[in-house]
């Protein structure tokens, strides 16, 4: 075989991969992600979903990483406030950032001439943002190296719509929301649950 053709095992491990670094509570839900990957979550409405992908945003951000969030249901709200707040984003403000822009590839396009650039970026929600899965494949084409993470709302125990369940095909890290609590399902290991709320939790164990 020609030599240009593959790789071998020795190529493999000598490539560079590029970890999120993630704290410890993150890593035993869905282990330590190559930055670059897709991840979904997907619940009912209540479900905590939201709150769920703005504390992971906020674990991505002690990791070090710049996000920037579109909250394209809530926009900024007092209710988006309250999530702020509710979950100490003022810890990382340094780090983290709220869209002015409605979703597209032009305005990531616009956002990515800034420097520094999002190295993370969270969309909220699949439904809200007008996204086809040829924009998807077109973002994924266009910027590798940037991890994307998308709320989707559900039907019964899947993401609603074609473009939300094509991206969970996709999706390296797959996180599913019931009742304030996120079960990954993750190429990167982890797999505990991770608990939004664990007052409502312990009370609907009872």
């Amino acid at each position: 075989m020609n030599k240009a053709q593959y790789y071998t095992v020795a190529d493999i491990a000598a490539k560079s991969y590029k970890r999120a670094g993630l704290p410890a509570e993150w890593t035993a839900h869905m282990g330590d992600p190559e930055m670059g990957q897709t991840i979904i979550v997907w619940g009912q409405s209540a479900s905590g979903k939201s709150y769920y992908a703005m504390k992971l945003a906020k674990g991505f951000a002690e990791a070090g990483h710049r996000v920037l969030y579109f909250p394209l249901e809530e926009g900024v709200s007092a209710s988006y406030n309250d999530k702020i707040i509710n979950c100490g984003m003022r810890d990382v403000s340094r780090r983290f950032f709220t869209a002015r822009d409605q979703f597209s590839i032009e305005s990531l396009s616009e956002i990515f001439k800034a420097t520094p650039a999002p190295q993370v970026i969270v969309i909220d929600s699949v439904q809200y943002s007008a996204l086809t899965y040829e924009d998807y494949k077109e973002i994924r084409r266009r910027w590798p190296n940037v991890t994307l993470i998308f709320v989707s709302h559900a039907d019964g125990p899947e993401p609603r719509g074609s473009v939300a369940t094509s991206i969970r095909y996709d999706a390296g890290v797959k996180v599913r929301v019931v009742a304030k609590r996120a079960k990954a399902d993750s190429r990167f290991g982890g797999r505990e649950d991770y608990i939004i709320d664990r007052e409502t939790v312990e009370q609907i164990e009872l």
